[in-house]
């Protein structure tokens, strides 16, 4: 489990690390230590680790510094500097001022102490501390791929109510769905994802437990007292967040779904799937720009997922979509992935061109191939209401959430 830095320091063994500089950041949790010798190696370090250094690898001050400002970056707890010996006999100025002006705890250690007596100590007291945590994260792990149900599984109830889970909270779940290109490496997904972590848990006002899976990570989150968990404010630091990520990381697309509030932690479930909805249900484009994160703000697509297990919603799909699957199966087409562009760009011709890289004839040849085959017409906006319908409870209807 994560503990503050000002907590560490309560450890009888850790006496000897002297604060240097960067007060105001021993409010930083610590999740595990790092050795770490050379700038390059921090973007590999899982975020909140307490880097522990001899300098040893460091030419100059400026290389000591980016190091310093790659773990602030990459959001790492702090360093602990081993000084006095045969690399560096100080810490330099500008590494303190930076600190300082940062919050970045930065310790030192002596040079005679070993390092060993320092991390041991530190790993103990973090691997007593995360029992309860890991062993809630296994059942919520079991529990969102479907393995366990909280149902009348008390054994499992005891050990989530131990984590101050249950009584009278106010619950919400956000799952985080990062997608990859092909060439994306598993190293850069894992990366994002810890970035992502971390940014859902600078939300301090806010109690919550992230668990990682492996198509990103669940947050389940809580507070005692409070109308809605999620606001817009924070809706909009999702956004500006997510947008940040994907600019920067080419390739990398991330999708944010949260489920309504709830009172009942047995209801995790149903709510996990809720969250799991908005993410199968809302175009990105759309969800970024009118910020659709919550079950709650579906609309039409929330009162066909509530009915998504009636057979007349089936049929209604057999009837006014399942031709045209039939049609592409027997003709090797591509009508259905078109006619899903196509009400992605809100069914505007010239933007389906420019996305799908078509002419703009070729557009409305398809249309009127599809028009044919389901016996619609695209001007009606009847026809057009019921083959959207038709998509939904489709999307609805595949394969759930994945982990």
């Amino acid at each position: 489990m994560r503990k503050a830095l000002s907590e560490i320091l309560t450890i009888q063994e850790c006496a000897g690390m002297k604060l240097l500089a960067g007060q105001g950041g021993l409010g930083r949790g610590v999740e595990w230590i790092d050795l770490i010798e050379t700038p390059d190696r921090i973007p590999y370090s899982t975020p909140n680790q307490l880097i522990f250094m001899t300098g040893i690898q460091l030419k100059s001050e400026d290389e000591f510094l980016y190091l310093v400002k790659k773990a602030d970056e990459y959001q790492q707890s702090g360093i602990v500097f081993s000084s006095g010996g045969p690399y560096w006999q100080r810490t330099p100025g500008i590494v303190l001022e930076y600190c300082d002006s940062h919050d970045f705890p930065f310790f030192t250690i002596d040079w005679s102490e070993k390092i060993s007596k320092y991390t041991h100590a530190i790993g103990q007291y973090l691997l007593t501390s995360a029992e309860h945590r890991l062993s809630v994260n296994s059942i919520l792990g079991r529990l969102f791929a479907g393995e366990i149900t909280l149902h009348n599984n008390e054994a499992a109830m005891e050990v989530i109510r131990e984590m101050g889970l249950g009584g009278k909270k106010k619950y919400q779940v956000n799952v985080c769905q990062i997608l990859k290109d092909k060439n994306i490496s598993v190293q850069t997904f894992q990366e994002v994802r810890g970035r992502m972590i971390s940014f859902f848990r600078s939300f301090e006002k806010i109690a919550q437990l992230v668990v990682p899976v492996d198509l990103g990570a669940v947050s389940v989150m809580w507070k005692n007292n409070a109308s809605e968990l999620i606001h817009d404010e924070i809706l909009s630091e999702f956004r500006d967040y997510t947008r940040e990520m994907e600019e920067e990381y080419p390739g990398i697309r991330i999708r944010i779904g949260l489920s309504n509030v709830f009172t009942n932690i047995e209801s995790l479930e149903e709510a996990y799937q809720k969250a799991w909805t908005v993410i199968r249900l809302v175009n990105p484009q759309i969800q970024k720009e009118k910020m659709i994160y919550q079950y709650n703000q579906l609309g039409l697509f929330q009162m066909i997922a509530d009915c998504i297990d009636k057979e007349y919603m089936r049929e209604f799909q057999r009837e006014n979509y399942d031709i045209l699957r039939v049609y592409d199966e027997m003709h090797h087409t591509d009508f259905c992935s078109f006619l899903e562009t196509y009400f992605q760009c809100n069914c505007n011709v010239k933007k389906v061109s420019e996305t799908a890289y078509l002419h703009k004839n070729t557009v409305l040849y398809k249309l009127k191939k599809i028009e044919g085959i389901l016996h619609c017409d695209f001007s009606n906006i009847d026809d057009l209401v019921n083959i959207r319908l038709a998509l939904i409870i489709k999307d609805l209807a595949e394969d759930g959430p994945q982990n």
